[in-house]
């Protein structure tokens, strides 16, 4: 007798309660974040510069340039000193009563040193010669390499404050010197590749020099309602930038009030004109390009005063910039009243990829940043450390 086959009924599948997708659709968030926190911690610690102290000195270094992928620094004692991105010494010697300024020939990689006289060191640190006169000490810019192997030198009187330009040949031989006399108020100059000089007064008057001749003349616009001071000049190739530093708004001036900075050409013909809105902390030029670091913004120019490009900020200011033919530095300040300021250094190749940052609190509202000539370090001088920063 054939037993009746019972057919079995399917179960019926059970449908995700809203509770559970909504667990399992978190769950997948929490995973994704959770690999791009990874990703993102990972990604910053590669992109973090580290710090190093290498050497500490007896006293702050007046001032530093860098020599290929050294830091060279001189003091008010009139020591110069050489030093490796490890901190060890490769040239030590006392060369003037006090060094004011260090200047690297492009030419050759000999070395000026400014002190109350000038001396010229070869790229080995020998002394080849130096050259001074009397009641006269090196003034900046202090050095101006001309396009025929001539160098000019300034000097500045100790009695009148007048000028002294004074022209040598590669020995040190005095070929001419020229007297500027003191105007009574504060200036800048410049020298040209070709030899003429720029000479800015702080009221506007700008003259350009060919020897004791003034060449020509322009006074600027009248001032805005704002305070401007802090004269500046900059030979820039055979074009020249003459404008103010400093911003100080008058609340009580409704027009908008400007800091502007003037392009000229090497007849004193205003080729562009730019009207910034803060003040400038550091100007920096090269043979085809002018960069301002303005509390705005970092505004980079071509020689003629053409705008290229600009990098704003809003949570910081821009401080300080500088590039060699390998690296670009971009250096952002923060300051309060409350606390000390925070310097954050970002440094990129010359195709613009970030190679890394580094930021922290200093104890000092004006260290010095360097840029290595020869490789992706940033020396820092703060007080009487030098720090190496990079990756």
């Amino acid at each position: 007798m054939e037993k009746k086959k019972t057919k079995v009924k399917p179960q019926a599948r059970r449908k995700l309660s809203k509770r559970s997708i909504a667990l399992i659709i978190l769950l997948i968030v929490v995973l994704v974040a959770s690999g791009l926190i990874a990703y993102r911690v990972i990604s910053l610690k590669e992109a973090v510069l580290n710090e190093t102290t290498v050497k500490t000195l007896s006293e702050n270094p007046t001032c530093a340039i860098s020599i290929n992928s050294n830091i060279a620094i001189g003091n008010s004692q009139g020591y110069v000193a050489v030093f490796d991105s490890s901190g060890n010494s490769q040239f030590l010697k006392k060369i003037d009563s006090k060094i004011f300024g260090l200047v690297l020939n492009p030419n050759d990689n000999s070395l000026v040193v400014a002190g109350v006289s000038y001396h010229f060191l070869d790229k080995n640190f020998k002394e080849l010669f130096k050259v001074s006169f009397t009641n006269f000490i090196p003034k900046e810019p202090f050095v101006g390499f001309l396009s025929n192997g001539q160098i000019k030198l300034v000097f500045q009187s100790v009695k009148d404050l007048s000028y002294q330009i004074v022209t040598i040949d590669k020995t040190g031989k005095v070929l001419t010197k020229d007297t500027i006399p003191d105007m009574q108020q504060n200036s800048s100059l410049s020298i040209s590749p070709s030899g003429l000089v720029v000479l800015f007064l702080e009221s506007g008057e700008v003259y350009l020099l060919n020897g004791s001749r003034i060449q020509a003349k322009v006074s600027l616009d009248a001032k805005s309602g704002a305070y401007i001071n802090g004269a500046f000049t900059l030979f820039v190739k055979d074009n020249i930038i003459v404008g103010y530093r400093n911003l100080v708004k008058d609340p009580n001036v409704k027009e908008i009030q400007t800091l502007p900075v003037y392009f000229y050409n090497s007849s004193l013909t205003q080729v562009g004109k730019y009207d910034l809105d803060s003040s400038i902390n550091s100007v920096y030029a090269s043979q085809n390009e002018v960069v301002i670091s303005a509390e705005g913004g970092f505004y980079f120019f071509d020689t003629t005063g053409k705008l290229l490009s600009t990098l704003t900020s809003t949570d910081s200011s821009p401080y300080f910039y500088s590039e060699t033919s390998k690296a670009q530095l971009f250096v952002y300040k923060t300051s309060n009243e409350k606390s000390s300021p925070y310097f954050q250094t970002v440094l990129k190749d010359q195709n613009g990829k970030e190679i890394g940052r580094f930021i922290r609190a200093f104890a000092i509202d004006n260290p010095m940043f360097i840029l290595s000539n020869d490789s992706y370090e940033v020396f820092i001088i703060e007080g009487t450390s030098i720090k190496v920063i990079k990756k």
